[in-house]
């Protein structure tokens, strides 16, 4: 036996272990069968070919390992591991790229080797006097010699394994990484399991499936509280909603029809009204569709035209948390684990087990439950939803209370740049559709990937996204806060302090971030608190109605908003308007407190006291006996991003209009609850907390680089924002410029650099250029006229041969010479 030379490889592609099916059939493989123009395979192929009749082979697998070591690991540290499973020897190299027929050990033990390791497929491994390592895993794998930890100990820091390596994806670390933690994993898993089993009992009952072909409209949707009783309201809130998995959060939407509380109809998804007359037909629709993928799901037909991942043929194939949730209460035991997969599929189920064709996400749920039971005997379909849930948050680092945003698949390739780095610039030449493509990139967003069009939001969707363009006079108090003059009724002048665009829209993102991780309970509670506050006032005679406190002064509400409350006291000496807070009226209302006097609101808020507690204790007092028809308020809300954009960006003074904020946009200081204090914090309530972004903020900005004003642009600034350059030739990708008025581009822009001696920061973009067709005629080019020439004359103001240079590079441009 040689010992000169060995191979170690893999045994893992398609998803799964070859493992067995290569000791049965006394051959090894090398995966990517039809895809041999893979750059890896390629480069594995190269050393496939090497092999020879008489190598030596080991079948490995590598993963990294922390817990249950052979070796004291006082520091914690991962390491990674070589899990050697068979050796045997090449008999025939067949020669097709692929194939080795091997005489497999059969009296192989599995071992473990530890430090020095590789991940490739093909690790080829030749003895070698200056390295003790490989001569030592030589002597271990071919002679069963004792591997000696101590010496690789003392040269640990070149083998803690790597971030990357610990949270490589496999089943094999899954299966290390289960092991590892069962001690913790197992009971729970085993709880929840106990808890799924009495639920999926009465769950059967209340809705056996036979059931559903006769349930009525009401029967299903959600939108109508909770005294409905509704499947879709069991499902996500009630009885029902910690049945396998939960699928709080996103839009009603996701069930299919809903009814709108507002606006008192049905809608479907993007909350798009169902005429009254099409409700019917639409909801059979819906649920025969419901039927049909159940039915296939339960008997594991996954190619059935309903698992088309096109959807069109079944819309509950787009909808993974509902239907693998009812797919796991109605299937047999063991067919379906309690995970929706469609959530980090790439970055994680896809490495466990890849499934192409048709059956997407509930094909791999079967296939994974399947592999991974049989593996580990112990982690029944009952079972194994918990810690595959674990697992996916060990690789992500995520929690599912800190997601903002979980979809990965977007449509345009920035936006999961925007999403991870929170801030970003898009710099180029004039007319890249640079504004553009940021709409295209919030669109994309905020709708989670449906679409990249701004016109395709709805209402809500385009509430999360916010425009500015920032010019020279910009400042502070237009972005930020600032005082606005004010005329009251007397025709007095006076000044209000008023949230500038920045500060409103980042309140309106702090609500529902910490609204998005409370509970579904704390929520409808204060929805309902609010709707009750709102509708009170609704019915209050502006202006007209008098209120009063305990010393009998009078007062007035002038105007309401769902923030404020604006009240005007005529026989006030000291203020005759004061602004009180919908959110603090709120809060007294949720105390659970009886209070008497408006002293006791201070005292129960810890604050000092102040005039305004009398006016809060008066309208207290009307809110909490006035009675409210219905106040079951569908508010639930999940975190969900909000995109600000800020057009021109270099063209403000940027350290005058952010002020202190410099430290809450910087992505590392988001969601920090210290805050800071604004320039005009002492102008706050004292109870009011300090100002902060929040995580779901996601901040675009654009600038052209020839604008005068790029030099003002601060540094401070500049270290918190990704800048990323659109050239002139990504913005006619991006738009789609025909190639003839492609060309026309391209010859404009090597002229201004050519001719006009210019750089790339002058060219000009697609944006000039879209939706006209190729200019061949100086009599009708009203592109090169009225846009492109007085651009050009403006760039060579000065020059003693501008003339000349517009002249040439026009004639460039007409393709003259």
């Amino acid at each position: 036996m040689s010992t000169e030379s060995l191979y170690f490889v893999g045994a893992n592609y398609r998803g799964q272990s070859q493992l067995s099916r290569f000791l049965r059939e006394g051959i090894w493989e090398l995966g990517w069968q039809g895809d041999e123009n893979n750059k890896q395979y390629v480069k594995m192929a190269s050393l496939l070919n090497k092999i020879e009749s008489g190598d030596q082979i080991l079948i490995k697998s590598t993963f990294t390992r922390k817990y249950n070591l052979p070796f004291k690991n006082p520091n914690n540290n991962y390491y990674s591991v070589m899990r050697l499973s068979a050796r045997g020897t090449v008999t025939e190299n067949i020669g097709d790229g692929h194939t080795l027929k091997v005489d497999w050990e059969e009296d192989f033990k599995p071992k473990d080797w530890y430090f020095y390791t590789s991940r490739e497929t093909i690790w080829q491994v030749k003895r070698d006097t200056t390295l003790h390592e490989v001569n030592d895993l030589i002597n271990f794998a071919l002679n069963d010699q004792e591997q000696n930890y101590q010496i690789y100990l003392k040269e640990q820091s070149n083998y803690v394994a790597t971030n990357e390596e610990v949270k490589e994806v496999s089943l094999d670390n899954f299966y290390v990484w289960y092991e590892e933690h069962k001690d913790v994993l197992l009971p729970k898993a085993k709880e929840g399991a106990k808890e799924n089993r009495k639920l999926q009992e009465d769950f059967l009952k209340d809705w056996p499936l036979e059931k559903l072909s006769s349930m009525t409209l009401d029967d299903y949707v959600i939108g109508k509280g909770a005294e409905n009783n509704s499947l879709c309201y069991q499902l996500e809130f009630g009885k029902y909603s910690n049945l396998f998995l939960g699928i709080k959060g996103g839009s009603s939407g996701k069930f299919g029809i809903y009814w709108h509380n507002i606006k008192e109809q049905y809608c479907g998804p993007n909350n798009q009204i169902i005429p009254e007359t099409e409700v019917e037909k639409y909801f059979n629709n819906l649920k025969s569709e419901l039927i049909e993928i159940l039915n296939a799901g339960i008997k594991g037909d996954f190619e059935s035209k309903f698992f088309n991942k096109d959807g069109q043929a079944n819309s509950f194939y787009n909808r993974p948390n509902v239907l693998t949730k009812l797919l796991c209460a109605y299937s047999p035991k063991g067919m379906y684990s309690g995970i929706n997969m469609n959530k980090f599929h790439k970055e994680v189920f896809d490495k466990l087990y890849e499934v192409k064709g048709r059956g997407g996400v509930y094909k791999q749920n079967f296939d994974l439950t399947k592999i991974i039971s049989e593996a580990i005997p112990e982690l029944d379909s009952e079972l194994l939803g918990y810690p595959l849930w674990e697992y996916r948050n060990f690789i992500t680092g995520e929690t599912e209370d800190e997601v903002v945003n979980n979809k990965s698949e977007f449509i345009n390739e920035y936006s999961n740049t925007l999403i991870n780095e929170k801030n970003i610039i898009f710099r180029g030449a004039p007319g890249t559709g640079k504004t553009f493509l940021s709409n295209q990139i919030a669109s994309d967003i905020v709708s989670n990937g449906r679409t990249d069009k701004i016109e395709e939001l709805d209402s809500e969707e385009s509430e999360r996204i916010c425009f500015v363009q920032f010019h020279p006079s910009y400042d502070y108090s237009d972005f930020v806060e600032g005082l606005r003059p004010k005329i009251d009724k007397q025709g007095n002048m006076g000044f209000k302090l008023e949230n500038g665009i920045f500060k409103q829209f980042v309140l309106k993102a702090i609500e529902n971030y910490e609204n998005g991780k409370k509970s579904h309970e704390e929520q409808q509670k204060e929805a309902n608190t609010k709707n009750k506050i709102l509708s009170y006032l609704d019915e209050v005679n502006l202006g007209e109605d008098v209120f009063e406190i305990s010393s009998g002064n009078k007062f007035y509400i002038e105007s309401f908003s769902e923030e404020t409350i604006e009240i005007n006291i005529p026989g006030n000496a000291i203020s005759k308007a004061v602004t009180l807070k919908v959110k603090k009226l709120k809060d007294i209302l949720e105390a659970g407190v009886n209070f008497k006097k408006g002293k006791d609101i201070n005292e129960y808020f810890s604050s000092h006291r102040r005039q305004e507690d009398s006016y809060y204790f008066a309208l207290y007092n009307k809110v909490k006996n006035y009675n409210l028809k219905d106040s079951n308020a569908d508010a639930v809300e999940s975190v969900k991003p909000f995109i600000f954009i800020i057009d021109e960006i270099n063209r403000g003074e940027i350290s005058k209009i952010f002020g202190e904020l410099f430290f809450s946009i910087d992505p590392s200081y988001r969601g920090n609850k210290q805050g800071v204090y604004t320039q005009y914090a002492n102008m706050h309530d004292e109870d009011e907390p300090k100002f902060y972004i929040p995580k779901n903020i996601y901040i675009i900005g654009t600038m052209n680089d020839i604008d005068r004003s790029v030099d003002t642009f601060d540094f401070a600034m500049r270290r918190r924002f990704t800048f990323i350059e659109i050239s002139a030739e990504d913005s006619a990708n991006a738009m789609g410029l025909n190639s003839k008025v492609h060309d026309q581009m391209l010859r404009l822009n090597e002229a201004i650099i050519t001719i006009g001696n210019l750089s790339t920061d002058y060219q000009i973009g697609a944006s000039y250029f879209r939706e006209i067709d190729i200019e061949e005629s100086r009599d009708e080019c009203p592109i090169w006229n009225h846009k492109l020439k007085p651009l050009l004359r403006d760039y060579f103001r000065g020059e003693a041969n501008a003339i000349s240079k517009v002249t040439q590079i026009e004639s460039r441009y007409f393709n003259e010479g």
